[in-house]
């Protein structure tokens, strides 16, 4: 009799395990595999002198994993006696099918020291939402040389929530062509999250080549850092283009992310090609996971 209970337990004990402790190593497993995702940009603008100025029309489309979404636009800039003003028009539809429409109104400026400019883009949905940003631009010569490039950008939505990015980065000349210092603060519903970051170009036989080292901490406090390296080459019709980026987070995630674009002269403007690759590796879901089997173990011992 004791030999039958024995028997019974190590076979409940096989089955335990074969259900539970199994699946659960392999989703783990799973977590841990790549991921890649790729989209691919097109970009064409129609640029036509004026008497004033100048104007244009722009389509653009972007297929991705989630489908794709198209925009359509088209503009006007003219001079003015303290610098320019411009004014657009934009609609678009989302990869799900959603609509938007936006009109942008700007001006810039010449300073004593560089030159400046702002602007106003008020949209709306389909859906009836609506939002406003606002932006300005200043750069500034430096008495070192150095020349320093501003920018803020506020968008506030039809709900009160509003989200505000700073962006300063300073450009210095070197032997070899330049190098940068970046930082920049994004303060939105769910916090704040900062990014400094630096890098250099250089001149090559064949064009520029550039590198830059980025790292952040998100508005959770979760923190992560890149590398990038990457080329640009003058072509027949334009100019073509590549980087590829390599990040990691704290959590020991990584991604990599691989960008390619060409720029076409056309007999009214130019076309825009833009594709990106990006790979993710590492555990996310693994925690999900086992808090999943935890729970499934808990509604077993209820049962």
């Amino acid at each position: 009799m004791k030999n039958s209970k024995a028997i019974v337990k190590s076979i409940t004990l096989v089955i335990f395990m074969a259900f539970y402790i199994i699946p659960f190593s392999h989703s783990q497993a799973q977590a841990e595999e790549k991921r890649i995702w790729t989209s691919t940009t097109e970009v064409e603008r129609n640029i036509e002198k004026t008497d004033e100025g100048a104007t244009w029309d722009t389509n653009k489309t972007r297929t991705g994993p989630r489908g794709t979404s198209t925009m359509s636009g088209s503009g006007s800039i003219k001079r003015t006696s303290e610098g320019a003003s411009w004014n657009s028009t934009r609609e678009g539809t989302g990869a799900k099918g959603k609509t938007w429409q936006s009109n942008t109104s700007g001006e810039g400026s010449k300073t004593e020291n560089g030159r400046q400019r702002s602007s106003t883009t008020k949209g709306t949905t389909g859906s009836g939402r609506s939002w406003t940003t606002e932006r300005d631009k200043n750069v500034t010569k430096n008495e070192d040389g150095s020349v320093s490039v501003t920018k803020n950008k506020t968008k506030t939505l039809d709900n009160g929530k509003t989200v505000t990015v700073t962006k300063d980065r300073t450009y210095t000349k070197t032997d070899e062509g330049l190098s940068w210092d970046t930082n920049k603060t994004r303060t939105g519903p769910r916090g704040t999250s900062t990014m400094s970051g630096s890098g250099s170009a250089k001149k090559t036989e064949e064009g520029v080549s550039w590198n830059s080292t980025r790292e952040g901490t998100g508005a959770k406090g979760r923190t992560w850092q890149s590398n990038t390296e990457g080329k640009r080459q003058k072509t027949e019709s334009g100019r073509k283009w590549s980087s590829t980026t390599e990040g990691k987070t704290g959590s020991d995630r990584s991604w990599k992310t691989d960008r390619t674009g060409t720029r076409e002269r056309t007999d009214k403007g130019y076309k825009t090609t833009r594709t990106r690759e990006r790979s993710y590796s590492g555990n996310k879901t693994g925690s999900y996971s086992k808090k999943s089997y935890n729970k499934r173990a808990g509604k077993r011992r209820r049962q």
